[in-house]
């Protein structure tokens, strides 16, 4: 800003400076005129008592009057009245003879930055006429022009200043506290927050940066739950297998050792197990799971679920139900989908009342497909409905049945990695009703 206001203030100067030398010459040059019609009707003497009238003494005292011959001899001289005095002989030794002087011609004050200017020209056969003022009025006008632009220009300058300093400062707050928020959390304290203050640029950089912290904390927050879980879930079996293994080396019989191998090796797959869940369900979530698409039969696929788990529902006497069309085409990745299908209908298996039904229902439109499973179970309460899709939580009502907590985890993990999302209504008198909604990949 001060740049520019400084070139735009010299460039003001400048053609100021020019309209009033142009609007100097002018003048001179009028009065050129005017002096030379009245010495080429009446002569020398007669210019002579109309430059010292009465009426003409103070008009023509700022202007410098010489009549020269073609020697170079002055015939007649009249000076100007200014503050400072000027050489006027000097400009006429720097030319040989007056005819070289035609035009335009400046001399410079004795002691003073002022010049003089003088027009030269013929106004008879071996007659020149000189007219010329002092550039001291001019000067003091562009003196306080200089002055005022000088005061503008700094006082604009300490005004945009303090106030560039002011917004600067205010502009750069939220960055501010978003850097000191930053090493709050650096230090741990996730539950720091941006203030996203009022409406401006930077506001929803503040309200994207808290999000995003709100999300960080709800994993961190999950992840060590997760561990807690996971290290109680490993440890149980890990003791178990301690255990047999030990009793085994300090047991005298020769066939202790293949029973204990069995039990470890069973434990040992549990611990697997719940290890790979856990990585499937990291690597969905983490958008880095590689979904091998086909386009499959639905009705089909969740045949194949269910022909595993008929055994589990007949040793309850619950019937499985599946209603679904056989044209129900979809692109999925048929290991996961078996998967999600199997998960759900182990859960509502576990906690459907002997002599009900599990009903599984597949129907699809033109932009998506639903795959529902419906229980007649007492239905999940209130309070466990907003976590049931967490890692590794059970209830109240599923710490009696077996299990790691992660069926829906995983479901919910897979369905998002195929794009959709999943749905749930519980209640204790309908029971629990879960879908998956795929949309067209």
């Amino acid at each position: 800003f001060s740049v520019c206001l400084t070139v735009a203030l010299v460039f003001t100067y400048f053609q100021v400076s020019f309209s009033l030398k142009k609007a100097d010459h002018e003048v001179i040059s009028a009065k050129w005129r005017e002096i030379a019609t009245v010495s080429s009707h009446d002569g020398i003497a007669s210019l002579k008592s109309f430059l010292l009238s009465d009426s003409n003494r103070v008009k023509n005292s700022p202007f410098m009057v010489r009549m020269l011959n073609a020697k170079g001899e002055t015939l007649f001289f009249k000076p100007s009245t200014q503050e400072e005095d000027f050489d006027f002989e000097k400009i006429l030794k720097k030319y040989s003879t007056p005819s070289s002087m035609l035009g335009w011609s400046q001399t410079g004050a004795i002691s003073d930055e002022d010049t003089f200017d003088i027009f030269t020209d013929t106004v008879a056969e071996g007659l020149f006429l000189q007219v010329g003022k002092s550039s001291e009025d001019r000067e003091d006008v562009l003196e306080k022009l200089v002055f005022a632009f000088l005061t503008v220009t700094l006082t604009l300058i300490l005004l945009s200043g303090a106030f560039g300093i002011w917004y600067a400062r205010k502009s750069l707050a939220p960055i501010k506290a978003l850097t000191e928020t930053i090493l709050s959390i650096e230090k741990g304290d996730l539950s720091q927050r941006v203030s996203s203050g009022t409406q401006n640029e930077l506001m929803d950089l503040g309200l994207t940066f808290n999000r995003m912290i709100d999300r960080i904390e709800r994993l961190i927050r999950a992840m060590r739950e997760s561990l807690d879980s996971v290290a109680h879930d490993i440890r149980t079996p890990l003791t178990r297998i301690r255990n047999i293994a030990e009793s085994a080396l300090l047991s005298k019989e020769t066939g202790a050792a293949i029973p204990a191998l069995e039990e470890c090796a069973e434990n040992i797959g549990e611990i697997t197990a719940l290890l790979d869940q856990l990585l499937d369900i990291s690597e969905a979530e983490s958008g880095t799971i590689k979904l091998r698409l086909e386009t499959v039969n639905v009705k089909t696929l969740a045949e194949s679920v269910i022909d595993i788990y008929s055994f589990v529902a007949e040793e309850k006497e619950i019937k499985i139900q599946l209603i679904a069309s056989d044209d129900v085409v979809w692109s999925l990745d048929p290991r996961r989908v078996k998967q999600i299908i199997g998960n759900l209908i182990d859960n509502a298996i576990k906690f459907s009342p002997a002599h009900t039904s599990v009903k599984i229902t597949v129907y699809s439109d033109e932009s998506k497909l639903r795959i529902e499973v419906k229980d007649q179970g007492t239905g999940i309460s209130d309070d466990d409905l907003p976590r049931i899709w967490d890692r590794l939580y059970r209830g109240d009502k599923s710490r009696s049945t077996t299990g790691l907590g992660l069926g829906l985890s995983l479901v919910r993990s897979f369905v998002l990695a195929h794009s959709g999302h999943v749905e749930v209504s519980s209640s204790s008198s309908a029971g629990t009703t879960i879908s998956a909604i795929f949309p067209k990949m």
